[in-house]
């Protein structure tokens, strides 16, 4: 048991495996602590549901108590200000957003936004583009310095990565953030 004071709140850090007995330890020592104070009791999700059985066995109810996920947990302390990971999939559905909402005003993409798998592409790129430290203000510039083919195609990608962006800032982070 690791012990830590933070804020004038005792915490205490149970860590083992499985086999160790130590969530029985923990639930324990928590329905053991004066009655007044509540219990926060933070497990991983698969194991939220046994721990609450077990701790309100042993205390015979929950009103002192708490079991929680991490992630519950954080989201109920930092409310808006937690923002979501996208895994690659989520992201790349993200970006399909971001072209669907931008897909009319693209001059060299128009008909590419229907084939299968051009989102997918497209984010890898995007997201090459973003690792290099060049934002979509600078690839607007760099296209409008181009003539034809090329500037038409690097200002649709600017315009996708623009839009990506917004939609990235609503409550999200990707791999790149």
């Amino acid at each position: 048991m690791l012990q830590l004071c933070y804020n004038c709140i005792m915490v205490y850090f149970y860590v083992g495996n499985l086999l160790s007995g130590i969530s029985d330890k923990a639930l324990k020592f928590a329905a053991e602590r004066d009655k007044e104070k509540k219990n926060i009791i933070i497990v991983p999700d698969r194991f939220t549901l046994c721990s609450e059985l077990s701790y309100t066995a042993m205390v015979g109810g929950t009103v002192n108590g708490e079991i929680t996920t991490f992630s519950r947990f954080a989201e109920s302390v930092l409310h808006d200000k937690i923002h979501k990971c996208l895994t690659p999939e989520g992201a790349v559905m993200l970006m399909t957003r971001g072209i669907q909402n931008c897909k009319s005003d693209l001059n060299c993409y128009g008909n590419a936004v229907k084939t299968s798998g051009f989102a997918s592409e497209l984010f890898a790129g995007i997201s090459a583009i973003r690792a290099s430290g060049v934002s979509h203000q600078d690839l607007q510039a760099c296209g409008e310095k181009l003539r034809g083919y090329p500037k038409n195609k690097t200002l649709d990608i600017a315009l996708i990565y623009k839009n990506y962006l917004s939609l990235l800032s609503e409550n999200y982070n990707d791999s790149t953030s």
